[in-house]
């Protein structure tokens, strides 16, 4: 991690190219360095937890410990550099330009709320809604919260991202976003409360991430499809 840190700070700070697909981005890249460093210290913890181990006899000392801890830790590495560069792309081409009346609604002017419409599996009806569900969660979620001004798209991927590669902290994650969820669905006028959100999130996560996300598409009448393009579903003025 010191090393790729070190690489990092060697970037040229200038317009990026597209081959490096903005990876020199200033704002997007304290998020990638924090998702490395929380991942390697977790991955930290699990050492002492197997030096421990050994210490008492559990375990066999050996160098196969270290070549394991190393893997895990180029593992997490790989995952946060690969869902950085897709977050990004996804956050210039979609996020960046979805309309904000979703995100200048006010809680307190929904007094009426509906019941939800969709289906916990309606997002495998729409193939683009089911890949970016299954394959980009922790970033089709911070879309869902960016849009309706719940949370800041980096804060909610790192935090989403951290979550769903760590079960230590899986538990805790899902809180968090049962929270936001919650405000999400006020915010659409749609009756929500903290512990179903949490029972939903925590069992069916990738499902829910869906259908939040046809539902966020809906009330901004847009359509996202692969690979990351918006189209505007709205009527023509008259």
């Amino acid at each position: 991690v010191a090393i790729l840190t070190q690489a990092l700070s060697r970037l040229p700070k200038t317009k990026p190219t597209a081959t490096c697909a903005g990876i020199c981005n200033s704002a997007a890249m304290p998020a990638f360095l924090v998702a490395l460093l929380l991942s390697a210290a977790c991955a930290g913890d699990v050492a002492a937890q197997e030096a421990m181990s050994v210490e008492l006899g559990v375990g066999d000392a050996s160098s196969e410990d270290g070549e394991s801890m190393l893997l895990r830790l180029i593992e997490f590495a790989i995952s946060a550099a690969i869902t950085l560069c897709f977050a990004m792309h996804y956050k210039s081409n979609v996020v960046d330009k979805l309309p904000t009346t979703l995100a200048d609604r006010s809680e307190a002017d929904l007094f009426e709320s509906r019941e939800r419409e969709r289906g916990l599996f309606d997002c495998c009806q729409s193939a683009p809604t089911c890949a970016y569900a299954c394959c980009c969660t922790p970033t089709l979620a911070a879309k869902n919260f960016e849009a309706s001004g719940v949370a800041t798209f980096w804060l909610s991927c790192v935090m989403l991202w951290l979550g769903s590669t760590n079960p230590a902290i899986y538990c805790c994650t899902t809180c968090a976003k049962a929270h936001l969820s919650t405000k999400l669905k006020r915010k659409m006028g749609m009756q929500s409360s903290f512990p179903s959100e949490f029972c939903l999130n925590l069992c069916c996560f990738t499902c829910e991430v869906g259908r939040e996300s046809l539902e966020v598409d809906e009330a901004l009448e847009v359509e996202i499809s692969c690979v990351n393009t918006v189209r505007s579903t709205a009527p023509p003025a008259p």
